[in-house]
């Protein structure tokens, strides 16, 4: 029941329900909507850090992209989708 409370709920929400189960039984409450989901606000975080480490390994290696992929170890179509996926400008890989 905790892990639940902690993955799905915001901790107000968790003291509140523990106080008032202790007290008197009460209905669950809806999930807060002010706080996006867990899983979207990681794969955010996933896809940011991604952009950073793509950009920074281009710089490194004054924009080859194949050069970049090596270095990633990743394929080169591969480190094309995720430049294209990251918003990085055409312009600049020229």
């Amino acid at each position: 029941m905790m892990k639940s409370y902690v993955l799905l709920d915001s901790e107000e929400q968790i003291v509140d329900e523990l106080t008032a189960s202790t007290s008197q039984p009460s209905p669950r409450k809806p999930r807060s909507e002010k706080s996006p989901p867990l899983k979207s606000l990681a794969r955010h975080e996933v896809h940011e850090l991604e952009r950073e480490i793509i950009l920074k390994t281009l710089r490194e290696t004054r924009w080859n992209r194949k050069r970049a992929a090596l270095a990633l170890n990743i394929s080169y179509r591969t480190l094309l989708y995720k430049i294209k996926e990251a918003g990085v400008p055409p312009s600049v890989l020229s």
